[in-house]
C-alpha cells in the first residue's frame, strides 16, 4: 500500500471512530447557577441550575432519562488539574438531567471564594463562587479532605423508582404515544415536558454531527478508490 493510500486509510478509520464517539458520549450540561460572584452560606439550601440545550438527556436507546451527579470542589495549587473535587461526597445524585435544576444543602467548609461545582465528575465545571462560613468568617480554617453532606429528597422521581405512580411515568419512553388511561396520559405528558423527546435539539445536534462524519467517510472512500 502506497503512502497516499495508507494516509487516506488512516483518515477513514479516524472519521469512523469520531462518528462512533459522537454517538457514544454525552457532554455534560453547562451549569448556569451559581455564577461568578455568587455567595452561598453554610447550612442554607440553594438551587443549582443547568442548561440542556443541545445536550443529551435521554439514553441512546431512548428508554430512560440520564441521571446526574453534582459534586463540590475548590481550587488547589498541588494538583495537575488545578482543582480538587469532593466526588466521594456528592451534594446530590440520581436526579434527572432533564430536570434542569436540583436543590442542595451548602456543606460545612471554610470561608473561601474559590469553590466550584461539577456536574458529572470532572466535566461540566461551574464558575467560581464564594461560600461563607459563620464559624470561620476569615477563611482561616483548613480545607478538609472529606466533607459531611446533607442530601435533600429529589423533587422528581428517578427512573429506578418502583412506586406505581412513578412507574407509569418512567416506564413510558420519552416518545410515549399517550394511549393509556387519563391518569397515565397525564404522567406521560409530564414526562415528555420534563425531558426532550428523541426528536429534540439534542438528538438533532448529534445526528448532524454524525451526518458530517459520514459525509467525510464518503469523501475519503471516493478519493481512496480514484488514486
Amino acid at each position: 500500500m502506497s503512502t497516499a493510500h495508507h494516509t487516506l486509510w488512516s483518515l477513514l478509520v479516524l472519521a469512523v471512530f469520531q462518528v462512533a464517539l459522537v454517538r457514544a458520549q454525552a457532554a455534560p450540561p453547562p451549569i448556569t447557577s451559581p455564577r461568578y460572584g455568587d455567595v452561598w452560606t453554610v447550612g442554607e439550601t440553594r438551587v443549582v441550575t443547568w442548561d440542556i440545550t443541545d445536550v443529551q438527556v435521554v439514553s441512546n436507546d431512548q428508554t430512560k432519562f440520564l441521571v446526574g451527579r453534582l459534586s463540590l470542589g475548590h481550587l488547589v495549587d498541588d494538583s495537575v488539574a488545578g482543582f480538587r473535587l469532593w466526588s466521594g461526597e456528592p451534594l446530590a445524585a440520581g436526579f434527572n438531567l432533564s430536570d434542569k435544576q436540583v436543590s442542595v444543602v451548602v456543606p460545612d467548609v471554610p470561608t473561601g471564594n474559590n469553590y466550584m461545582l461539577s456536574l458529572q465528575q470532572t466535566d461540566g465545571l461551574s464558575e467560581l463562587f464564594t461560600i461563607q462560613n459563620p464559624n470561620d468568617p476569615n477563611g482561616t480554617g483548613a480545607v478538609p479532605s472529606s466533607i459531611s453532606v446533607s442530601t435533600l429528597p429529589l423533587t422528581t422521581p428517578s427512573p429506578s423508582s418502583t412506586s406505581s405512580s412513578t412507574s407509569s411515568a418512567t416506564a413510558t419512553s420519552p416518545a410515549s404515544s399517550g394511549t393509556s388511561s387519563k391518569s397515565d396520559s397525564t404522567s406521560s405528558a409530564t414526562s415528555a415536558s420534563a425531558s426532550p423527546a428523541p426528536t429534540s435539539k439534542s438528538s438533532a445536534a448529534r445526528g448532524s454531527m454524525a451526518g458530517i462524519g459520514l459525509v467525510l467517510v464518503g469523501v475519503f472512500v471516493a478519493v481512496f478508490w480514484t488514486i
